[in-house]
């Protein structure tokens, strides 16, 4: 892989991460094509969580992790 994406620096307000409410600087990204990630709402590095699963719940912006 390789090359350049373009994407746009957004924040997110007052998101619920764990028990605490933060705002969460992000990059918005093209998405692929409908069939190449089907279900997938967004993509986002865990490694900070040291999370095995994240789970999006973008209505109630609620974001949590196992």
């Amino acid at each position: 892989m390789g090359g350049r994406v373009h994407a746009k620096q957004v924040v997110l307000p007052d998101v619920l991460v764990g028990k605490t409410n933060r705002d969460i600087p992000v990059l918005l990204v093209p998405s692929p094509a409908a069939d190449m990630l089907p279900g997938i709402e967004g993509i986002i590095g865990v490694t900070l969580l040291q999370a095995h699963r994240v789970y999006f719940d973008f209505p109630n912006r609620n974001l949590r992790w196992d």
